[in-house]
């Protein structure tokens, strides 16, 4: 792994680790929970007929969904870049001891 990878890794697992204290916080949950509810009760509350609310109650529904999307991608990268640098730990230990197995020092 180079040093840029290594930096790049660093940096998500950072941020996937904000974004997993982010969408644990219990006032985010409890915004996000009430903001769905609300969206949903007031799709329930629409008349069959008012399609331009139902519309826009589906915008703003995807919106709350990218929204959450978008956290749960950076926690998901953060955890993938957490794999990739314990892989090149374990490689990179794995080469020192067969380096000291077979007289190499360093």
């Amino acid at each position: 792994m180079t040093p840029d990878q290594e930096t790049k890794h660093l940096k998500d697992v950072d941020r996937g680790a904000r974004a997993q204290r982010i969408l644990n916080d219990e006032l985010v949950v409890d915004a996000l929970a009430k903001i769905r509810s609300a969206i949903f009760q007031r799709w329930q509350d629409c008349s069959v007929k008012d399609t331009e609310s139902q519309i826009e109650l589906k915008h703003l529904l995807t919106v709350l969904t990218n929204f959450e999307t978008y956290f749960r991608r950076a926690i998901s990268s953060g955890e993938f870049s957490a794999n990739e640098l314990e892989k090149a730990r374990t490689m990179k230990e794995k080469m020192r001891r067969a380096a000291r197995g077979i007289g190499i020092r360093g």
